[in-house]
């Protein structure tokens, strides 16, 4: 996990901590290439660092939130 530091002036650049995309492929259990096509495809918000993409914790919560509400969703929608 990486934490976010302070630049500077003191104040943080970015809320940490993040997650690598190796991290959230094992939380996930997908593959790394799966996450950064969530990425790339604006579905999961990352950040860029020196081209090295990072994922608050924060934003992966949101991500699972909202896949279970699309999924909740569409089985709703099929049963009607």
């Amino acid at each position: 996990m990486v934490q976010a530091e302070e630049v500077g002036s003191g104040t943080p650049r970015a809320v940490g901590p993040f997650l690598t995309v190796r991290e959230v492929a094992a939380t996930l259990r997908v593959s790394t290439a799966t996450v950064y096509d969530l990425c790339e495809t604006g579905k999961l918000v990352h950040i860029r660092a020196n081209n090295a993409i990072r994922v608050g914790k924060g934003d992966l919560r949101a991500f699972l939130q909202n896949s279970r509400k699309e999924v909740n969703h569409a089985r709703r929608i099929r049963k009607r």
